[in-house]
């Protein structure tokens, strides 16, 4: 048995040459395909069926329409997850100030800074801070209401730091240290 070597360029010639012939058969074949299609539709159109197609893509515009009015509240509410850079200030002060007034609290001061994060390019977040400190003495009942308020408002707040200490003499109220609040703007 003779022992027949064929060499590694020989075979990448080859393979080289039959993958432009694929690729060029391939092209002329889905150009052919194409003009195919192009004459066939030509053929077979008919006014009963472009008047047909314009009726359904009416229906489908108002269908979809119809779909972006029911979503809108959907919509509405995802937007206000978040608070916009220009007046979140604003809103967020509002807000804590009415949770304030509702649970009767009153906030003696706030301060708004920017997160100081572990390295983290807090300025691109979109998170902010607010430090708020409350009257001396607090109850219990009302301070937990007053968190619920802020742990569910929309835009997204978030308490981040607390702490409480119980006062004495007094079985229900409690000392509250200021209050961090991370804010969620865009």
């Amino acid at each position: 048995m003779k022992n027949s070597h064929i060499k590694a360029t020989t075979i990448r010639v080859l393979m080289i040459i039959f993958l432009l012939l694929i690729i060029s058969l391939s092209t002329v074949g889905f150009y052919f395909a194409q003009n195919y299609l192009t004459e066939a539709s030509m053929k077979n159109e008919d006014t009963s069926l472009v008047t047909s197609s314009v009726n359904k893509s009416t229906s489908a515009t108002k269908k979809i329409q119809d779909d972006i009015a029911k979503y809108q509240p959907v919509a509405d509410k995802a937007n206000s997850v978040f608070a916009s850079n220009q007046d979140y200030q604003s809103q967020i002060l509002k807000d804590l100030k009415s949770y304030a007034s509702v649970n009767g609290i009153s906030i003696d001061s706030y301060e708004f800074n920017k997160p100081s994060g572990s390295g983290a390019k807090t300025s691109e977040s979109g998170k902010n801070n607010i430090n708020i400190t409350l009257n001396s003495s607090i109850q219990f009942t009302k301070l937990i209401k007053f968190i619920k308020a802020i742990e569910t408002n929309a835009p997204k707040m978030q308490i981040t730091e607390l702490n409480i200490s119980p006062i004495a003499g007094s079985k229900d109220s409690v000392k509250v240290n200021p209050i961090t609040i991370e804010i969620y703007s865009r």
